[in-house]
């Protein structure tokens, strides 16, 4: 009761207004109080299976019921309770139900018969390997199912002669898939199968957008990967010159780098023979005649009849053959250039005009961090502007950080003004409030009537009534229930807020 009698005190001490502020405050309170603490009592659900048909998702549901585990339908989406998810599982793998896609995989492989032909296995192979590929993209989190299509030609004879493999890929997302989503799908069917190309990749959503057309990834334009990357390395380089220029200049500075990098693997094979040589193998032969007269020669006769005299006199005849093998030095270099590789690199900075640095010595230390190399095209240009002006380019990000601290700031004032102004109310209060009379003091009785103890004595001064401490009661309101208080204190400042 005594709690009770220092509410009805305070409401008594409150103006109308402020009653009324207080009923409201309070309705507010309660309807705001019952979602939340439905929500925060209501289980935290998480997914069973995904990509159900029809069939499996009857059966899924049916056999959550009779073993009466609450669930939730999302679609073809089976969600339970996050602390019963792997018992539910167990128990429905348990009775047959093991929420699979009804994709075939290379369980197909598993019940061929001995005399199948080889055009029957190759069919089923590639069903399998489309199986496969289908479960596997419905295990990613935005993806409810998805749809695989490979077209796998036959081996040519000749290496020239071979067609290109292709892949379509639908898939059907419950929520919005982002470029890189998208890549990954495509790297990730690109990889699985032999001879096929992230090129030849053909990626479409059941609404029947295309997210990746064939071509996308050799037409020449950047990959959503490729710009990532271009642009962390472009961070990475400006973060790196503005915490040089900080320490350089003791001010702050505004750096801007543009990288082009070549994305493009080539190899270089280049062979070099050295001049001269060694010999290898040598051959020699010589020939000495020496007489008289000729030796016998001339061409045999067409009849084969003996060979015409030869006149002759003395001579000499002498021959040297010789035949060498020289092996020549040569020297083979393959050099393989990992894409990735800076073309050109351009760094703009805008530092304070009265930073003890000069131009030069900025454009060095850039140089030097950044590793511009003049001869490739690289340049760095530099601006000097006054201080104001260069704040304003940090005001955005120092500006949300003031913001936080003077709101949490001015929201502990008027909390503070709000407690002040109801303890001086109160006060103010109690003292216009007169003490109340004793109701017989003025009521007469006769001298003849009167007792000893009745005789008229003087009248005492009316005793001035205990001011209540009207501090002291809220302090303990406010210990014992603090959130009643901090409730009505919220929504008094939105009033005030929106007054």
């Amino acid at each position: 009761m005594e709690l009770k009698d220092r509410l009805a005190a305070l409401n008594r001490s409150l103006p109308p207004a402020q009653r009324a502020g207080l009923v409201v405050a309070a309705l507010v309170l309660v309807m705001a109080a019952v979602p939340f603490t439905m929500w925060v009592m209501s289980p935290s659900y998480t997914l069973l299976y995904g990509g159900l048909d029809d069939t499996e998702l009857a059966r899924v549901t049916t056999e959550l019921d009779v073993q009466g585990v609450p669930y939730q339908l999302e679609g073809n989406r089976v969600l339970v309770p996050q602390d019963q998810l792997h018992t539910a599982r167990a128990n429905l793998a348990e009775a047959g139900v093991s929420g699979a896609p009804p994709v075939a995989g290379y369980e197909l492989l598993d019940e061929q018969a001995l005399g199948v032909s080889d055009f029957r296995q190759r069919v089923d192979l590639q069903r399998a390997v489309e199986g496969e590929l289908a479960r596997t993209l419905t295990a990613m989190d935005p993806l409810d199912s998805a749809s695989v299509r490979l077209v796998l030609p036959d081996e040519p004879l000749f290496t020239a002669d071979r067609t290109p493999a292709t892949a379509s890929v639908l898939v059907r997302p419950h929520r919005e898939i982002d470029q890189g989503q998208i890549e990954s799908i495509t790297l990730l069917v690109a990889s699985a199968v032999d001879g096929l190309e992230p090129s030849q990749v053909t990626v479409a959503d059941t609404a029947g957008k295309v997210l990746h057309a064939p071509g996308d990834a050799s037409s020449g334009g950047m990959t959503d990967r490729q710009q990532r990357l271009t642009r962390d390395f472009e961070r990475a380089v400006a973060a790196d010159i503005s915490q040089l220029l900080q320490r350089a200049t003791d001010a702050p500075a505004s750096v801007v780098v543009r990288a082009a990098l070549d994305f493009d693997e080539s190899t270089t094979n280049a062979e070099v023979f050295d001049e001269g040589g060694t010999a290898l193998r040598e051959q020699t032969s010589e020939e000495r005649y020496e007489g008289t007269g000729p030796g016998a020669g001339g061409t045999v006769g067409v009849d084969g009849g003996p060979l015409p005299d030869q006149a002759g006199g003395e001579g000499s005849y002498e021959r040297d053959d010789a035949t060498r093998e020289f092996g020549v030095g040569r020297t083979t270099t393959m050099t393989v250039r990992a894409p990735g590789t800076v073309e050109e690199l351009s760094v703009a900075l805008v530092v304070d005009e009265g930073a003890a640095i000069g131009d030069g010595e900025l454009s060095d230390l850039v140089t030097a961090a950044a590793g511009l190399d003049v001869e490739r095209g690289d340049q760095v240009a530099i601006s000097r502007v006054p201080t104001p002006a260069l704040d304003d380019a940090f005001a955005e990000e120092e500006a949300t950080d003031m913001v936080a601290m003077v709101t949490q700031g001015v929201a502990l004032a008027v909390l503070l003004l709000i407690v002040i102004a109801l303890l001086l109310m109160s006060r103010r209060k109690d003292k216009g409030t007169a003490p109340a009379k004793n109701k017989d003091s003025n009521k007469v009785v006769p001298a003849q009537m009167r007792q000893p103890d009745q005789l008229p004595q003087p009248e005492p001064e009316p005793a001035e009534a205990p001011e209540p401490d009207v501090k002291e009661q809220v302090a303990e309101l406010v210990e014992r229930q603090p959130e009643e208080i901090a409730a009505l204190l919220r929504g008094w400042l939105a009033d005030r807020r929106a007054s």
